[in-house]
């Protein structure tokens, strides 16, 4: 481990892994496209599956390796991700891969959760202050959108909580956004 000219970290011999990373995996516009169809078409209900989590797994993931490796094809391809993600936004708020119908079953909350995960690191790297704030909306939108239900299903409750944090306060608990 090195620090480098411009204070980053170099963490020799993990290159390797992380440009394997980012050429087969973040830089193949086909993984994001597959991970961005899944919402608004219900494909979760059925087997009460989780494919919604996979977008913001791999959006934490991405975010966290652009802040590292700084190339802007990776920015590019994250940026063309979040919009199109933001285009799935149902008319009730919702990015989710459930029905309305299936609402808070099976996996449903997990999903939702691993997308605001995924737009909050995508937040923390964007240079674009209008897709910021529009990413920053959705993410409070749905804050709401869930506080309204927690009423009629406490297993909303905890989601809500990790949200909160999320959104609302930085790792020392301070204030932000």
């Amino acid at each position: 481990m090195e620090l480098i000219k411009n204070h980053s970290l170099n963490l020799t011999g993990v290159n390797k892994y992380v440009d394997f990373v980012i050429e087969k995996q973040i830089k193949n516009r086909q993984f994001w496209q597959n991970f961005i169809d899944v919402f608004g078409t219900g494909v979760d209900d059925s087997e009460a599956a989780w494919s919604g989590e996979f977008f913001g797994k791999m959006m934490r993931g991405a975010s966290l390796i652009y802040t590292y490796k700084k190339d802007e094809e990776v920015y590019e391809i994250l940026t063309d991700a979040v919009i199109k993600l933001l285009a799935k936004q149902d008319e009730l708020g919702r990015i989710a891969s459930h029905t309305v119908e299936h609402e808070f079953m099976g996996w449903d909350i997990w999903c939702r959760k691993y997308v605001m995960v995924g737009l909050l690191h995508y937040y923390d790297i964007c240079k674009d202050e209008e897709l910021k704030k529009k990413t920053e909306i959705i993410a409070k939108e749905a804050m709401i959108n869930l506080e309204g239900k927690a009423e009629t299903n406490p297993k909303v409750l905890d989601a809500i909580e990790t949200l909160k944090k999320a959104v609302y306060y930085d790792e020392s608990n301070s204030a932000k956004r």
